[in-house]
């Protein structure tokens, strides 16, 4: 075990970045300290309760994500080595619980599932470490913060003008600002480094939220990358008197990256640039990399361009040295290394050395056996996600248009077998349909990196995983992509 985790601190230092402001994400001559986390869930049942905890470590464009097992004790520890003050994600079941963890730091921390699967209300806890003063106050308010932060999205949201909804949702970022400030000064809450997150939790929310909007409510055809509604991203910027970064951060940066790049495959504005593009793969990619160019910030557009090279597969040759020489060659580097990682083993070698029953590998092993040759398209979905209930509809056309060319295969998750069978018989929705156990959805967030929901996955013909998430669930969009997983890397 000790050499396990030895080797889990080792790869961590690789990846380790030296601070926010500098995208390279490099060690440098930053001294790095072993960081010991240690939770234990004192009401935990193995055979009742989800086997696994998933931890995120903040850690730039390169989160650190894993799936750690809970001993029969209800257990789990982690060491890494760690330079800087930072943020780390836990999530069991349903809701996930920040801290805040420095290098020398022995955190530990005591408390109920059952607490935690209520609203993650807790009660009955203990935290012990460095920075414990702050994690008691994030765990005592973090579902206050939360709920103003994912305030549930109004319909008549999508059916706005993109300005109107930039001054909509910047008032309610204002008014939840209000709220907490507020909230803070009634509790005689005094502790900078939680307030700092609390607003941080609230802005970058709404920032991954207006991101988003262009392509969610399709007025991005109507809009170029200068248009006056990404002025947003000036009210929305990292604190110079933060003195850490946020996962948060991160999530909204990447989905502001993702923006722009669906502008530049459907904006009318570059219609005849995109006319003009040679074809083949990725043709649409000078025009994203000249939009990047343009952006007036720098540290944005090296992050933004870190994390499209991230996502993106097939970038063209010239490209590369240029992505090279603007995110930082360390960073490049270790981007690189990471996409390596990912596009060797099938999903099958994987179900069988992940840590589940018999029974629960058999299952997902006999799906993949029956789809050998195809691509597969996942949508992991639950019943009460107004998002996924708003997508099932569309989804027979699509399958239909499609043809023989994937297979769909629809996850539900965390819900009962009655709430998944009364839902598939409201929608009728054809393909393939399972519901996934607690221990079989730790699986697809280790490897597939569900994190959100809806969320869309693909196995190419080969039966290995490719990391596209298609947003739009649209008959043109899914046709690209399952194109798109087929092809080559160059």
């Amino acid at each position: 075990m000790k050499k396990l985790l030895l080797l889990l601190s080792i790869l961590f230092l690789i990846s380790c970045n030296r601070n926010h402001e500098k995208p390279d994400m490099s060690v440098g001559q930053a001294t790095s300290y072993p960081t010991e986390i240690r939770i234990h869930l004192v009401d935990y049942d193995a055979k009742k309760h989800k086997n696994y905890i998933k931890l995120t470590i903040e850690n730039g464009v390169l989160p650190i994500e894993e799936q750690l097992r809970i001993s029969d004790d209800g257990t789990v520890e982690y060491v890494f080595l760690n330079n800087k003050k930072r943020e780390i994600k836990l999530k069991h079941e349903h809701f996930p619980i920040s801290l805040i963890v420095s290098p020398n730091e022995k955190l530990a921390v005591d408390l109920k599932i059952s607490e935690w699967n209520d609203f993650y209300k807790f009660k009955d806890f203990a935290i012990a470490g460095t920075n414990k003063h702050t994690n008691r106050l994030i765990v005592e308010n973090g579902f206050f913060v939360d709920s103003l932060a994912q305030i549930e999205v109004a319909a008549s949201d999508y059916d706005m003008s993109s300005i109107e909804y930039k001054k909509t949702r910047l008032d309610r970022l204002k008014r939840h600002l209000g709220i907490l400030a507020r909230y803070v000064e009634r509790e005689k809450i005094e502790d900078k480094t939680f307030i700092n997150w609390a607003n941080a939790q609230l802005k970058y929310r709404a920032g991954y939220e207006l991101s988003n909007h262009p392509s969610d409510s399709g007025s991005n055809r109507q809009m170029s990358a200068d248009d006056a509604y990404f002025d947003f991203v000036k009210q929305i910027e990292h604190e110079s008197s933060d003195e850490l970064s946020y996962l948060s951060y991160f999530i909204y940066k990447e989905a502001l990256s993702y923006s722009y790049e669906i502008l530049c495959n459907v904006s009318d504005k570059y219609k005849s640039e995109r006319a003009k593009q040679k074809k083949g793969y990725n043709p649409n990619f000078p025009i994203f990399f000249d939009v990047m160019e343009h952006l007036p910030n720098e540290e944005e557009r090296n992050l933004l361009m870190a994390f499209n090279y991230k996502r993106t597969k097939n970038i063209p040759k010239p490209y590369l040295d240029k992505i090279s020489d603007q995110i930082g060659e360390k960073l490049f580097s270790q981007i690189t290394a990471s996409k390596q990682e990912t596009k060797a083993e099938t999903v099958a070698s994987l179900i069988k050395r992940f840590g589940m029953s018999d029974v629960e590998k058999k299952q997902l092993l006999d799906i993949y056996k029956a789809a050998e040759g195809k691509t597969v398209f996942h949508d992991f979905w639950f019943a009460k996600c107004a998002p996924c209930m708003g997508e099932m509809p569309k989804y027979n056309d699509i399958i239909s248009a499609v043809g023989d060319d994937a297979i769909f295969v629809f996850y539900g998750v965390n819900m009962s077998k009655e709430e998944w069978m009364k839902t598939r018989a409201k929608f009728n929705v054809n393909g393939q349909h399972y519901l996934l156990s607690k221990n079989q959805l730790a699986f697809f967030e280790r490897y597939f990196g569900v994190r959100n929901f809806p969320s869309h996955k693909f196995i190419n013909s080969k039966g290995i995983f490719v990391d596209y998430n298609a947003r739009n669930v649209t008959v043109q969009n899914i046709k690209w992509t399952i194109a798109d997983v087929e092809k080559p890397e160059l």
